[in-house]
């Protein structure tokens, strides 16, 4: 039986609900990274301060924590129940759900919607739908991190979590940043390192 996206998806929420715990061990590490990462962007996020955001794909809540200390109001979401409630307990308003199949939010809810290394896990056609909810709850955009798509040549040692993750990685390599200046008005791309880059996506209002 060849699986569909649905439950590529299903099961991808499966197993991050399985390794919650080791995420937990990067958490301030995360944080850190974050929060220096996005201080030197040339820009600032367009958005106002105490604005708020929701955080897709939260995993544990470490860029939702970083931009819950720059002063916004944070939510987060997950599929994996444990990531959930792992990102409770590091101070994030968290709920387990799904993006792809809808939100329970109501359309630009948030002022922005942001997401870390969380699009590139999931097959196109569900990348596509999670891109237009995202959407759909925002008023400003999203503000994407995740791999350089620029990157010929990928460390190995990304080549190999993503194996054990199972995600999409080499399609969103290939096909990501066409993906995304298809769904958004416009898309500001700014490279944070080899590996990674962050993806500001405005939606016209």
């Amino acid at each position: 039986m060849i699986a569909t996206s649905h439950q590529h998806v299903d099961a991808h929420g499966r197993l991050f609900n399985r390794i919650a715990a080791p995420y937990q061990w990067f958490f301030q590490s995360q944080v850190k990274y974050y929060t220096t990462a996005i201080a030197k962007l040339p820009i600032p996020l367009p958005i106002p301060p105490r604005s708020r955001v929701l955080d897709i794909g939260c995993g544990t809540g470490a860029l939702a924590k970083t931009l819950q200390q720059m002063g916004h109001v944070v939510s987060g979401v997950d599929i994996a129940p444990r990531m959930a409630a792992l990102a409770w307990r590091n101070g994030i308003d968290c709920i387990v759900g799904d993006v792809v199949k809808g939100l329970p939010f109501k359309d630009c809810e948030f002022d922005m919607v942001t997401c870390a290394f969380f699009i590139h896990g999931i097959p196109e056609a569900e990348r596509s739908r999670a891109l237009e909810e995202a959407s759909r709850v925002s008023q400003h955009g999203l503000f994407i991190i995740d791999y350089n798509t620029s990157t010929s040549h990928p460390a190995w040692y990304v080549r190999s979590v993503e194996a054990i993750e199972g995600g999409d990685y080499i399609g969103f390599m290939r096909t990501g940043l066409s993906e995304l200046q298809g769904a958004f008005h416009r898309v500001e791309i700014h490279e944070a390192s080899k590996t990674t880059a962050f993806y500001l996506c405005s939606v016209p209002r």
